[in-house]
């Protein structure tokens, strides 16, 4: 039987998180022993009762726990404690709860995708689970215990030392509409609402400039549902005269149908087309996040598409895995604990998954 643990020192972290934080927000999940507003979704099971959540780490401490606003505080005890390093919610406090219902609509609902194996499960754009997600911080004294993202900053020298310089950096980012910010809560693709996190390619941007103290611009040619076979639709004049350092190119979530060989060709064909205006232009590949095994014909080869772009792997091309980290997370957790859409989207907390893996890459070994 899962034991109860009694309701904790609520001054067990420095300082309350009750609003975006570049710096809180870009700590790296896999360091320190504090964890700082993980998402988690709240839901009730078919009998009614509510589903233990298990969090990134087994917990030590719950420091807070707030809505996904982070406008209103829970209390330990009354609305929720903690049981065996997890989280539970008190079927008699203030935290709303999803119902199964509702995560699980009727086929025929105008939010329902398929579900694997028969049924319906809830997608819904914009802001939506944010609104139905909590935050928690909370200390843990286990390990990540699985694959860290490398210090790369050897693999793109040029763009590291004009950094040090502090030179004006330019950057060109391409990809899908994870690279377009969705579902940040900060952007019109998460809802525009507290508490405003930004995209992660801007989180990543700012602490640049923060630790090196340069300037730094970029351009983003990015659009939603696009796959990497766009660069052979994509038009020439996009890559004439592209003034940058450093191009990112994030394809791959899109890609279900994509057999590795052409997802290798396709973003090799994009490299060379940027490289032939820009010979000494440096890259970052991303590989995705995972899309979710529920919802059907979603998730297929996106797993693999990390080993495509570490064969690119060398000098002036630096990979942001982004899919191990998710991969770790999902051994604990939930996908709805981490999602804008519950397809293949997002929410702020893997959009800092994103920024921290990406930050990753600039540091040195």
């Amino acid at each position: 039987m899962c034991r109860r643990i009694a309701m904790q020192d609520k001054k067990c972290c420095e300082e309350e998180s009750s609003s975006y934080n570049l710096d809180r927000y870009m700590i790296p999940i896999w360091q320190g022993n504090t964890v700082y507003n993980e998402s988690v979704l709240p839901l009730k099971g078919k009998d009614g009762s509510i589903t233990v959540l298990e969090l990134a780490y087994v917990a030590d401490r719950i420091c807070e726990v707030r809505s996904s606003d982070l406008s209103v505080l829970y209390e330990e005890g009354r609305d929720y404690w903690l049981m065996d390093g997890k989280l539970c919610i008190s079927p008699d406090g203030r935290i709303p709860v999803m119902t199964c219902t509702e995560y699980y609509p009727d086929i025929k609902n105008e939010n329902a995708k398929n579900r694997t194996g028969g049924g319906g499960i809830l997608f819904i754009e914009g802001g939506f689970f944010h609104t139905k997600q909590l935050s928690v911080t909370y200390t843990h004294s286990d390990v990540w215990g699985d694959k860290i993202p490398e210090a790369q900053a050897d693999l793109i020298p040029k763009t590291v030392q004009k950094l040090k310089n502090k030179e004006k950096v330019r950057m060109a980012f391409f990809g899908d509409s994870i690279y377009t910010g969705c579902n940040a809560s900060g952007t019109p693709f998460g809802g525009d609402q507290p508490p405003f996190m930004p995209s992660w390619f801007d989180m990543v941007t700012e602490k640049l400039k923060k630790i090196y103290g340069g300037e730094i611009e970029y351009v983003n040619h990015s659009r939603g549902g696009r796959k990497s076979f766009w660069v052979n639709e994509a038009p020439d004049e996009l890559f004439e005269g592209l003034a940058a350092d450093i191009a990112w190119i994030g394809y791959g979530m899109n890609d279900r149908e994509t057999s590795l060989d052409e997802y290798s060709e396709n973003i090799k064909k994009m490299m060379q087309k940027i490289r032939r205006r820009n010979p000494d232009i440096e890259f970052i590949l991303t590989s995705p996040m995972l899309a979710n095994k529920e919802a059907d014909g979603y998730y297929r080869l996106q797993y693999r598409f990390i080993e495509v772009l570490n064969g690119f792997k060398g000098n002036g091309v630096a990979v942001m895995d982004v899919t191990s980290v998710h991969t770790r997370l999902l051994k604990r957790k939930a996908y709805r604990d981490m999602t804008g859409n519950n397809i293949n989207h997002p929410n702020d907390f893997l959009c800092r998954m994103y920024a921290q893996t990406a930050l990753q890459c600039f540091m040195e070994k």
